[in-house]
């Protein structure tokens, strides 16, 4: 199908557009914003893909919006922007593989045809995103990622498709040190990150980890203090793994300066609170120098409906994740 490979191509493009309207919101690079969404919306609606359409013409209604200056081209526009973006992804991914195999991706179920996600389209977009963001970071990775035997329905795949690109986000942003300070500490210069899926059963798994700087229980511990999220008396009595637990509150943060990744998308008391309302977990392991892991566990099957899993961001509030991140020192 032509609209596949034009419809990537064109999503590669408006990556590269958003990310420099965070630095440039100039009346040229807006046209040429409008300019190949309005093509991606038009090409998605003679292909009859109303979902692709649909989303293309939410993203041209807020770029014009932010254009006109009725919203601000701030951060959590910007973020809603590339969260539409990778759904338009994931649905065009789908697509490619569901004309790969030459049928719709579907589990018989009760007699019914029952869509589900894989794992493989879920996690497509993964590898173009984080060598982005590792050029915009200045912090060269290896990305390795395992898309295993896994499927999940639309709810429970969205669910994880939000909740991975914001732990790996923060895996590269707050976990992976500078060059010279992992050379210093006898580290590769180059980090790495990896993404993994599988399915047990009736239960999903997906887990990403890092080779970074681990998470500093006590230097979360005085963060939360300080925010006054606990008190001093109730933080000497927290054993290692409360203290470390504590990453999850909302609006504790060890941050001291910003970046460009800093203070937007979601926070992990979000991402927590996402698995769950799927009947799911977050396990969280860590250790300081050697780095992170975090691993969500659900069940295949939502009885959740979309709404309920909604990512926790929209236009114009971009600081609902000023919240729990992976414990960072001066660089």
């Amino acid at each position: 199908m032509a609209f596949v490979s034009e419809a990537e191509d064109q999503i590669r493009q408006l990556n590269r557009q958003l990310v420099s309207l965070e630095r440039d919101a100039s009346s040229e690079l807006f046209s040429t914003l409008l300019r190949t969404i309005h093509n991606l919306k038009g090409s998605a609606a003679t292909a009859g893909l109303s979902d692709v359409a649909e989303s293309a013409h939410y993203m041209e209604d807020l770029l014009c919006r932010i254009q006109d200056g009725a919203d601000p081209a701030s951060p959590g526009c910007i973020d809603m922007l590339l969260w539409r973006l990778a759904q338009i992804n994931a649905m065009v991914a789908q697509l490619r593989d569901s004309l790969a195999d030459d049928q719709w991706l579907e589990l018989p179920s009760g007699g019914t045809g029952r869509k589900t996600v894989r794992a493989p389209v879920l996690m497509a977009a993964f590898p173009h995103m984080m060598s982005d963001l590792s050029v915009r970071l200045e912090k060269p990775i290896a990305f390795r990622m395992a898309a295993g035997d896994c499927e999940a329905d639309p709810v429970t795949a969205k669910t994880i498709a939000v909740a991975l690109v914001h732990l790996l986000r923060n895996a590269l942003d707050h976990g992976i040190e500078r060059q010279h300070v992992r050379l210093a500490s006898g580290k590769p210069e180059t980090g790495t990150i990896e993404a993994t899926m599988w399915q047990e059963g009736e239960l999903a798994f997906a887990r990403v980890t890092d080779d970074g700087r681990g998470i500093d229980a006590e230097r979360i511990t005085a963060a939360a203090v300080k925010k006054r999220l606990i008190s001093q008396d109730s933080a000497t009595r927290l054993s290692h793994a409360e203290a470390i637990d504590l990453i999850f509150l909302p609006g504790l943060s060890t941050r001291k300066t910003a970046t460009v990744l800093s203070g937007r998308g979601i926070g992990l008391d979000a991402v927590r609170a996402m698995i769950q309302a799927i009947g799911g977990k977050v396990d969280l392991i860590t250790e300081p120098g050697k780095g992170t892991t975090f691993t969500l566990c659900m069940p295949t099957q939502s009885l959740n409906t979309p709404a309920s899993v909604q990512p926790a961001f929209h236009p114009g509030h971009q600081d609902v994740a000023r919240s729990a991140v992976q414990a960072d020192s001066p660089q």
